[in-house]
């Protein structure tokens, strides 16, 4: 099996480049620990309920990359190498410092997702602040060669590492939209603070709660 280790050393062999080991917005690692509620944020939980939640990056691209380097033999079975040639294993670091510096500077609350993935930083979110929240998974962004590479592993992407991806609580979506846009960076709305602790994740019309995601992700040898 595949620990949190050999993500780690796999990433700074194929990256050359510094691993975000820490969450910007609170200076703690990237794992999900019992009880960690996240940054305080100065009594304004209750009144971001309604507040939009903005992600932007792509889902699972960091890990999904470490899985195309340690398992080619098994995806070119399936897929041409030409295609899987085409993966983008550099998850945009530069970007990555911008999107954080956006984040901190304009959002009022944010979150980098590292080793628990989207799913695991949305997590984090609605425990800090003490929020439920309704997702439409449909608006995760996310790269077919990421969605393909999991597939095939039987893997979740969305609890996959995801190094460059912050997600952040604003009052405007259009315009915080724009104003990512502007720096070159994606980004989408993904749905909304909601009061109570329900965790909605929504696909067409289907609903189901998110559950408290894994400390950090395993898979199978194939």
């Amino acid at each position: 099996m595949y620990d949190e280790r050999f993500f780690t050393e796999a990433l700074l062999k194929l990256l050359k480049a510094p691993f975000p080991a820490f969450d910007a917005g609170t200076g703690k690692d990237l794992h999900i620990e019992e009880g960690d509620a996240g940054p305080a944020v100065n009594g304004f939980r209750k009144a971001m309920a309604g507040k939009y939640i903005v992600m932007t990056g792509y889902a699972g691209e960091s890990g999904a990359a470490v899985f195309y380097e340690a398992k080619k033999e098994v995806l070119l079975k399936r897929y041409s190498p030409a295609y899987l040639e085409k993966y983008p294993l550099d998850p945009g670091w530069t970007e990555y410092k911008r999107a954080v510096k956006f984040f901190e500077e304009n959002s009022l609350y944010h979150v980098c997702a590292g080793m628990g993935g989207v799913f695991g930083a949305l997590y984090r979110m609605s425990k800090a602040l003490e929020l439920g929240f309704r997702v439409d998974m449909k608006k995760i962004p996310i790269r077919q060669q990421t969605v393909e590479i999991m597939n095939t592993l039987e893997g979740n992407p969305y609890e996959l590492y995801a190094a460059g991806v912050v997600l952040g609580v604003f009052e405007d979506a259009d315009e915080t939209l724009q104003a990512l846009k502007a720096l070159g960076l994606p980004a989408a709305v993904l749905g909304r603070l909601k009061e109570g602790k329900k965790k909605i994740l929504i696909r067409g019309e289907e609903e189901r709660y998110l559950e408290r995601p894994r400390k950090y992700y395993r898979l199978e040898e194939q």
